[in-house]
């Protein structure tokens, strides 16, 4: 049997299920929300640079259509560790630019991370937050559900709150945080967490992550 939430797991559903079930609907859903709700020091030193975006865990690319959208200037990345997702993605998506692959921080670096709904996946997630860091220049953007009620999706490995990452860590401050309500039963019923972290040295140039 496949062990959920593997790489195995995620190709197939990718494949098999994710669009009938409305996956592509919920993934466009959960990024309007994060764009929506992004503060204005935030949305500023995006439109006034033309910062390198990281759309981490990004499914189909919806997410990454919607933040092309909001922000033109800016060189948005998918990345998805299925190679399922990636190849459609890169199908629906051809001017897109779509990586499947780990994140490195060796070689990886973008002025913004942005993770929706994808770190609940983990056991640890503080602990991928952390890596998560190691390849961010300004911004890490992090939205993902809120003390959701018992039974939680099998998906979800954890219940995650406000708790559940430090203020600080690896040169970087939470500098926003906000609870968001959600009655849409198609995609989400409950609360959303918007959590952003911003690196506490000077900031960075736009240009060059």
């Amino acid at each position: 049997m496949t062990t959920i939430n593997s790489k195995e797991y995620w190709d197939s559903r990718f494949d098999v299920n994710w669009e009938t079930a409305g996956g592509k609907n919920q993934t466009r859903f959960f990024m309007r929300m994060l764009l929506e709700n992004l503060p204005e020091e935030v949305c500023k030193y995006i439109k006034d640079g033309s910062p390198f975006i990281l759309d981490w865990g990004c499914a189909l690319g919806q997410g990454v259509e919607e933040i092309s959208k909001r922000f033109s200037n800016a060189h948005v990345t998918g990345l998805d560790f299925s190679e399922t997702a990636v190849k459609k993605c890169k199908a629906d998506y051809p001017s897109g630019n779509f990586r499947s692959e780990i994140l490195d921080p060796q070689k990886d670096r973008f002025n913004v991370i942005i993770s929706s709904n994808c770190l609940e996946h983990f056991p640890n997630p503080a602990e991928v937050f952390a890596q998560h860091l190691l390849s961010t220049g300004q911004y890490y953007i992090l939205l993902v559900p809120y003390n959701e009620k018992p039974p939680i999706c099998p998906e979800h490995q954890i219940i995650l709150s406000e708790n559940s990452f430090p203020s600080e860590i690896n040169g970087f401050g939470r500098c926003f945080l906000k609870i968001i309500n959600s009655q849409n039963k198609g995609c989400w019923c409950g609360q959303q967490m918007l959590m952003i972290y911003k690196r506490l040295s000077a900031a960075q140039n736009n240009s060059d992550p």
